[in-house]
């Protein structure tokens, strides 16, 4: 491909340098305007036709290099269409539930992987509570979502939800009594209605029901300040709107689901203390017959948590509430040290 085209454009180049050449040769050799005049037209139609030639042939080879390509290609996408989920439906489908979670002596490693992220996890969280996990980076908080919401299955061990193994769930099923809020807040194009009231299938959502939810989740403010409002437009991506935003308007979404669990990953990070504060002092109403589970990386996030699950390398290093853990628990201790003084710490 890198030496095509210096070829092919010097070839260009001294075709149309010879057929120019030649040509003159021949209307200066010609007697009469008239016969220059038909030469000169006849030269001018020849080269066209000799460049389409060449970038035919130019074309064809370019064919060549891509075709191989697009053949890899096709058969990747072939083995990704074809391939079987691992995920599979279970019989159960919706029904009604306290939200209730349990993981009992649950252990997970990723497929392929030789150590466990997860070893012996086992807590549970009641209608009503609300259940945090903390932890330096990389202990597998956000793993402990992913399995409750089953993009993976346990290894070993149980998730169950509502006294129900989450493998035994339709999906469609488990999913409807769970709002996520993930860590990279996602909008789509449309509307700020669109998007909080966005994937709510239980029942038709009005603008009383978003205003509602946004109000919760701190973005009503800055949703009535908009052009539009509520109609305001959303670009793809949520360009058009900062990280804070974005995430405001993501938990819109879950609140406005009303689900039986709410799923917080990481879901308060681009938001400043006062913001933060407000929002989970909110939320706390929204949320008060309802199960919660927070991950975070600040602690001010979740010290009024009914129960603090610390995760230290996949493993639980203590369970409780934040003053308990203060003289139980040294890991939690280190991270709350690290962000806290000694007086916010006693709060």
């Amino acid at each position: 491909m890198a030496l095509m085209m210096p070829i092919m454009s010097s070839v260009i180049g001294l075709l149309s340098l010879s057929i120019y050449w030649i040509g003159a040769y021949l209307i200066d050799a010609a007697t009469g305007i008239p016969a220059q005049i038909a030469l000169f037209s006849n030269m001018i139609v020849y080269l066209a036709y000799a460049m389409q030639v060449v970038m035919g042939f130019m074309m064809l080879v370019i064919l060549f290099f891509i075709l191989p390509r697009a053949m890899v290609s096709a058969r990747r996408i072939e083995e990704v269409i074809e391939t079987e989920p691992s995920i599979k439906d279970g019989t159960v489908a919706a029904r009604p539930g306290n939200g209730e979670i349990e993981f009992d002596k649950v252990s997970f490693k990723y497929p392929g992987a030789a150590d466990y992220v997860l070893r012996d996890i086992s807590f549970k969280a009641y209608k009503g509570e609300t259940v945090a996990f903390i932890g330096s980076t990389g202990s597998g908080k956000s793993t402990i979502v992913n399995l409750l919401l089953r993009s993976y299955d346990v290894t070993d061990g149980k998730v169950l939800v509502d006294g129900v193994d989450v493998r035994d769930y339709t999906l469609e099923a488990l999913h409807q009594k769970m709002g996520y809020v993930p860590q990279k807040a996602t909008l789509f194009s449309g509307t700020v209605f669109s998007n909080v009231a966005y994937g709510d299938m239980s029942s038709e959502r009005t603008e009383a029901d978003v205003r509602t939810a946004a109000t919760i989740a701190q973005a009503a403010e800055f949703v009535e300040a908009m052009d539009g409002g509520y109609n305001a437009s959303i670009a793809q991506g949520g360009t058009n709107v900062s990280g804070g935003q974005k995430q405001r308007l993501s938990i819109a979404r879950a609140v406005c689901r009303r689900p039986e669990i709410y799923i917080f990953d990481d879901s308060f990070s681009a938001l400043d203390y006062r913001t933060d504060r407000c929002l989970r002092s909110a939320l706390k109403k929204e949320t008060a017959d309802v199960t919660s589970v927070i991950v975070a990386q600040r602690v001010g996030t979740i010290m009024d948590a009914d129960r603090i699950v610390v995760l230290d390398n996949g493993s639980v290093a203590g369970i409780g509430k934040h003053r308990e853990l203060l003289d139980t628990c040294p890991v939690y201790r280190e991270i709350v040290e690290s962000q806290l003084t000694e007086e916010d710490m006693r709060r």
